[in-house]
């Protein structure tokens, strides 16, 4: 009990440092090379908080029986917390032996976990220190592989990574910056940025999209994808999330109060967010405290964020019960994704937004035309409304009314604007025709 992971039966940590200490005074003495492995479950967080502990604990049982039958007979797996992981080869005669060791375990870890009624994907990202070269203890070996796991984390997961000097300076830069998103929540250092959604029929404003932005120094506005990717992984999203809803929620109600009545905002939400168990009791107590009426409101989340729940039947559940609220639900960036066209239909979807890579290339690029044309057509068969995003030319512009695209938005009409500048457009009544 004092040497095993009571969980999977895999060493723990006490017995991975004593056999490490030992293996490391082989080496010396046999002039052999060594190798750590640091392993992290990718998207493990979400399949825990979404199917709970007991269904986590469920995979960690089969991530250790993948991970055993993955390595060399000698190497020694162990389980460290949580869904962290170690392998310990000894007796390196070439590092490619790592190499080949570690694409085995992406190679199984890329198949689907079958547990009770579930299909889960899970894969592993994986970092990795050779002795002597990369830390000359336990202490240090862990502590390099640890960083290399999360670069491998950084370049998108499902991949290895060895241990180079230069990725401890760009760790620590990352510690800094994810303190500092942190910090500037509590200051109250980011803004909204308003972009309108306009009806290709009348011309008219119909809708508001809420961007967030950045005010990380005095220099500049950090734009969301510079920045939203930290914020999912380190959980910050959730506090930032609510934040956007309920700033979002209050400025639709000063329009109202100044006369800026029949439009609706939209508001990006991001997995993580629907993952709570509690979000839905978030968004009630949210729409109760800015008194916004829920016809007013559009939640949009992206395709890919549809997909990583890992169980399609609890977000159309949570999408269902929102509806049921009255308000409305757009998927983002559609046709960037791998949705099949079964699961749209059984989302409760009002728009479906077309991805500004397909937009920028119309009309001269067949296949944009093509796949932009389609996605008009599907929204049309499933009774629900296209948006366009990213509409930048009055060539693109005529290519949309002439395919019967619903909404557009973009630098055609109006970028992202702060709160004076976007009131005012709302205010001047701006048509997309005059």
């Amino acid at each position: 009990q004092a040497y095993h992971d009571s969980l999977t039966g895999l060493p723990n940590r006490n017995l991975l440092n004593d056999r490490l200490g030992l293996e490391i005074h082989r080496s010396e003495r046999n002039k052999l090379k060594l190798g750590i492995m640091f392993l992290d479950l990718d998207n493990f967080k979400n399949i825990n908080d979404t199917l709970g502990h007991l269904m986590g604990d469920k995979l960690l049982k089969e991530a250790s029986v993948r991970l055993l039958k993955s390595i060399r007979n000698g190497d020694t797996a162990s389980r460290i917390g949580g869904d962290e992981f170690t392998v310990l080869l000894p007796d390196l005669s070439d590092p490619k032996e790592i190499v080949v060791v570690a694409q085995r375990i992406l190679r199984v870890f890329k198949e689907p976990f079958l547990i009770e009624e579930f299909e889960l994907y899970c894969t592993i990202s994986i970092g990795i220190t050779i002795f002597p070269t990369d830390g000359k203890d336990q202490t240090e070996l862990l502590k390099n592989a640890d960083l290399a796991m999360y670069h491998a984390k950084n370049l998108g997961k499902n991949n290895y990574v060895f241990f180079s000097r230069g990725l401890d300076l760009q760790v620590k830069q990352r510690l800094e910056t994810e303190n500092l998103l942190w910090h500037s929540l509590r200051e109250n250092r980011f803004i909204l940025h308003y972009q309108p959604i306009v009806n290709l029929k009348t011309g008219n404003i119909i809708g508001i999209e809420a961007l967030v932005r950045w005010q990380k120094s005095d220099s500049g506005l950090i734009p969301p994808m510079e920045f939203i990717p930290l914020a999912e992984e380190t959980g910050l999203i959730l506090e930032l999330g609510q934040w956007v809803i309920e700033s979002a929620c209050n400025q639709s109600m000063k329009w109202k109060e100044q006369g800026i009545h029949s439009l609706y905002i939209s508001i990006n939400i991001s997995s993580r967010q629907f993952s709570r168990n509690d979000f839905l009791a978030c968004v009630k107590k949210l729409l109760k405290k800015t008194g916004i009426a829920t016809h007013a409101i559009n939640f949009q989340v992206t395709e890919n964020g549809l997909l990583g729940f890992g169980e399609s039947g609890k977000i159309i559940r949570i999408l269902r019960d929102l509806r049921k609220l009255g308000i409305k639900l757009s998927i983002d960036d559609f046709g960037m994704g791998f949705s099949s066209l079964n699961s749209i239909r059984e989302y409760p979807i009002d728009t479906l937004k077309i991805d500004r890579t397909f937009i920028k290339g119309i009309p001269h690029d067949s296949s944009c035309a093509a796949i932009t044309r389609s996605i008009i057509g599907l929204s049309k068969n499933l009774g629900i409304h296209s948006l366009a995003e990213g509409v930048e030319t009055e060539a693109q512009l005529d290519f949309l009314v002439n395919n019967q695209c619903d909404l557009m938005q973009g630098f055609l009409f109006s970028p992202p604007l702060p709160e004076p500048e976007i009131t005012q457009l709302l205010m001047n009544k701006k048509n997309l025709y005059n």
